[in-house]
């Protein structure tokens, strides 16, 4: 069992986390949207046609349908995203990045990176590879857990 200094210090330690809003690193868009265009880059250049459906999008990021769809619709917006309906299967959308969108997704991802390169310098490599081990571990153990509840909550 945790001492009592780790369990009342936890909810504070997550809250500080949660409230972390590194949006400030993109310019004109949100770090969910950077990761969208991210993840529609990587599929594309996965992809054997070239084609990036929304469903991808979604399973990628293990996240809601609606959410991505709103960031999708931010991203639309701005111009960086363009989306089709499959004339093959209107029940499925295609993804594009326009030229906009490439080299937002450029843009970000130097920014991005250099923005971890100074934090790294400021807390040390070594630190910030301990804190993704970690990090890694305490989701996992955080998401069995939580799974866990909601079964039991569910078969009372």
């Amino acid at each position: 069992m945790p001492s009592k200094d780790i369990q009342e210090n936890v909810p504070e330690i997550l809250k500080t986390l949660r409230d972390i809003s590194i949006n400030s690193i993109f310019k004109d868009i949100t770090f969910s949207e950077y990761t969208i265009l991210k993840i529609a880059f990587i599929l594309r250049q996965e992809s054997k046609n070239d084609t990036v459906y929304v469903s991808q999008i979604v399973k990628r990021l293990r996240s809601s349908t609606p959410s991505v769809s709103k960031a999708l619709r931010n991203l639309e917006a701005k111009g960086l995203i363009r989306r089709e309906t499959d004339p093959a299967n209107r029940r499925r959308t295609f993804v594009w990045l326009t030229p906009e969108g490439y080299a937002a997704e450029k843009d970000s991802d130097r920014a991005f990176y250099a923005f971890f390169e100074r934090i790294c310098g400021k807390v040390g490599k070594e630190n910030m590879e301990t804190f993704g081990r970690i990090a890694v571990k305490l989701s996992a153990a955080i998401t069995t857990e939580l799974k866990s509840i909601q079964e039991r909550r569910q078969g009372q």
